[in-house]
């Protein structure tokens, strides 16, 4: 075999080996054994795999098996001692056990004859020794299984099509086959082939609820911003919700001697069309035209401005999540990285962990400026944001995402304020907020009123008949509280990212060297991971960090710290000397320039 192959080496020869490694010299000597029987050939059965490969390879062995197991099977066995001759032999025979033997227990042609895979061949000649009953000879191994015919009925059929293919199976003992056959799929508590639809309006309401979950990239008023304003704006519009669809929002006082027909119609029609408020100390005007002028038209669109304004408190977080992802820090890592060190007891793996998470931040803020040189071809490259902020890319959007946080504020008052306006006030939810503190009740200011009137119209054969009712706005109570929430929450100013300093004054550095250390090394960037960490973790870890990373920043900039040492030595020199003879220093000092040996005082 080695004479019509080069032998193998590296890859291909650990992969032959594992295909050698699959081979049984058990079942190889069994085979033999019922080969030597069924064709009377007397040949070695020993089961190693050259003696197999050497006692197939010219393919006469195989065709007298073939036609030992069926009469004729071979037509014409070539005993031509040429290579083609005798692989076309091993066809003959492939084509003979290709009608007995599944597809997938076959060999090829080199197999055998180059010896590639002996374990095949054996595989092969033990699926067809099974099959020896078949041809009435001697059989290998256990019997097959003859097969049992079913029949399945229409009903049988479509119950099945209703069973999820991964419940058929069992895990850890536990079975679930069978579990809702003949039911079907039941999703959401929905039955029926809207279930799907359910499911994918699920899917992705969790899918938005953990985009927006809580993470280590932010501070505390990010998420009062994105997450829990959010939630209570949720519940807000689902207790509103269910007194608006599930209750009764508005009752309206009719006439004792009117129908109940009549009472839900008038309900329903004031619900929809407005109502308009009047003090109970001032009369009800003439004028249908000063009427509309009082309506209240917003109070039916409550819970759907509640969504919207969840919804908008959440755009910051997005527009921050799906853009700090290029700058290529993934500071969420190192951040839960930094969490868990701070639980770590043991002092020698503390070390290590603070190590490798500073090998991490380091190999981070290398790689954000190693394309800083580098040119692109598009100009679509050149105009990337991440790279004209090299450096200051996620500072600069951290900023930009707070400038955000503000805006949807103040844009929420000016929507709020254009809805619910009135026109004795410019601002009018600083006026309700003002009169809330105050104290003072609806009757007076007219905000969120509970009692209210509503003008409707009856025809009567050819009259047009106009009545106006008292109606109870239960739902403004809610409206009222819930407005009360609101605008505390929306007076939480954004947080201001607070200064490093007193992260910077514990770690020993040469004065001249730290704008390098943190304006070429560090730059904005490393400083809000900074940030962000003594945020999360703790100012402790964070000096940790820092050390190693100074560490880094002096090993690859030692020219400049030796300069450094040198220059502080020569000026305790002068010092010691000073002390030793001041009259001379002080000629010196007079006569000569000032030294810059402040800057080691």
């Amino acid at each position: 075999m080695s004479a019509v192959r080069a032998q193998k080496s590296g890859l291909a020869l650990e992969a032959q080996q594992k295909i050698h490694g699959k081979y049984d010299e058990a079942l190889a000597h069994e085979i033999l054994e019922w080969v030597r029987e069924v064709t009377g050939e007397d040949i070695d059965t020993a089961g190693r795999a050259e003696n197999l490969c050497a006692l197939f390879k010219d393919g006469h062995l195989l065709c007298k098996l073939a036609n030992a197991l069926e009469s004729g099977a071979i037509k014409k066995v070539n005993t031509s001692a040429m290579a083609f001759k005798q692989m076309e032999n091993i066809s003959f025979f492939l084509a003979f056990a290709e009608k007995h033997v599944h597809k997938t227990e076959l060999f090829q042609t080199v197999d055998l004859y180059e010896g590639q895979d002996p374990n095949a061949i054996v595989t092969c000649l033990s699926s067809l020794a099974r099959k020896g009953d078949k041809f009435g000879k001697a059989s290998l191994g256990p019997k097959e299984a003859e097969g049992e015919k079913r029949e399945w009925s229409n009903e049988q059929i479509r119950a099945g099509q209703g069973v999820i293919g991964l419940q058929m199976g069992s895990n850890k003992g536990a079975t679930a086959s069978g579990i809702n056959f003949g039911q079907t799929r039941h999703i959401g508590g929905v039955v029926g082939p809207r279930g799907g639809d359910m499911f994918f309006h699920a899917t992705l309401a969790r899918s938005f609820i953990n985009a927006l979950s809580l993470r280590g990239d932010d501070d505390f008023v990010d998420r009062l911003n994105y997450y829990y304003t959010p939630i209570m704006l949720s519940i807000a519009c689902l207790v509103i919700s269910a007194k608006q669809y599930g209750g009764t929002p508005i009752e309206c006082w009719v006439n004792p001697h009117s129908r109940e027909s009549m009472e839900e119609y008038i309900e329903s029609y004031c619900w929809i069309q407005n109502t308009y408020w009047v003090p109970m100390y001032e009369n009800i005007p003439d004028d249908h035209t000063a009427r509309e002028e009082r309506q209240i038209g917003y109070y039916q669109w409550v819970p759907f401005i509640l969504i919207a304004e969840a919804l908008m408190f959440s755009l910051p977080c997005i527009f921050w999540r799906l853009l700090s992802w290029q700058s290529g820090l993934n500071i969420q890592h190192l951040i839960n990285a930094a969490c868990d060190i701070q639980a770590i007891v043991d002092h020698s793996q503390r070390e290590k962990a603070i190590e490798s998470l500073s090998a991490s931040f380091i190999d981070t803020i290398d790689l954000q400026g190693s394309g800083r040189d580098v040119v692109p071809r598009s100009l679509l490259g050149r105009m990337k944001c991440n790279r004209l902020f090299s450096g200051h890319y996620v500072s600069v959007l951290y900023v930009v995402t707070k400038a955000l946080y503000a805006l949807n504020i103040a844009l929420q008052f000016a929507i709020l304020n254009a809805c619910l306006k009135n026109d004795q006030f410019v601002l009018f939810g600083f006026q309700v907020l003002n009169d809330l503190i105050a104290g003072k009740p609806w009757t007076e200011t007219g905000h969120f009123p509970r009692v209210t009137l509503c003008d409707f119209e009856v025809r009567y054969l050819a009259n047009l008949n106009r009545y106006t009712v008292q109606c109870a706005l239960l739902i403004n109570i809610i409206n009222e509280k819930s407005a009360d929430k609101r605008k505390e929450m929306k007076f939480v100013e954004p947080n201001k990212v607070q200064p490093a300093d007193r992260i910077f004054s514990v770690i020993p550095f040469a004065p001249q060297l730290l704008d390098r250390f943190v304006g070429e090394f560090l730059r904005a960037d490393g400083v809000f991971i900074l940030r962000m960490m003594a945020n999360h973790a703790g100012d402790l870890v964070v000096v940790q960090v820092l050390k190693c990373l100074w560490q880094e920043f002096r090993e690859r900039n030692w020219r400049e710290f030796e300069e450094f040492e040198e220059m502080k030595e020569q000026h305790f020199r002068m010092q010691r000397q000073t002390l030793a003879n001041p009259r001379v220093v002080t000629i010196m000092a007079e006569s000569g320039p000032k030294s810059d040996s402040s800057h080691f005082i």
